[in-house]
């Protein structure tokens, strides 16, 4: 898959979209999880350096974020998302997340004000 240019419209602290098609592409959380990273705005990041931001820890990260999916590996957990995207400057884990259940991430944000 092509990586480049898949962000687009960015919000508060510059975090960006995601393509819908790059989102569509994703079948699985760990998949929107490495997605999101490998999209990440700071490519020089490391894993040491985001398990920092995020407050966890690098052998963590590098269960989220490996390939082979193993039941035995860590996945991200909800209470990172918001800093990880932070860390990352995209959006695409909620993005996954709100298309599992048929929104769109604007949708979902609308609905949360509408709830208040």
């Amino acid at each position: 898959m092509n990586r480049e240019l898949r962000l687009i419209g960015c919000v508060d602290n510059d975090i960006c979209f995601v393509q819908e098609n790059a989102i569509a592409q994703c079948k699985t959380y760990r998949q929107a999880v490495r997605l999101s990273w490998d999209l990440r705005k700071n490519k020089g990041m490391t894993l040491r350096t985001l398990a920092e931001i995020i407050g966890g820890y690098p052998s963590h990260i590098s269960d989220y974020l490996a390939k082979d999916d193993k039941p035995t590996r860590r996945n991200l957990k909800a209470e990172y998302l918001h800093t990880w995207s932070l860390a990352v400057g995209n959006y695409c884990v909620q993005q996954w997340l709100a298309k599992q259940d048929r929104l769109t991430y604007l949708e979902e944000i609308q609905a949360q004000r509408n709830a208040a």
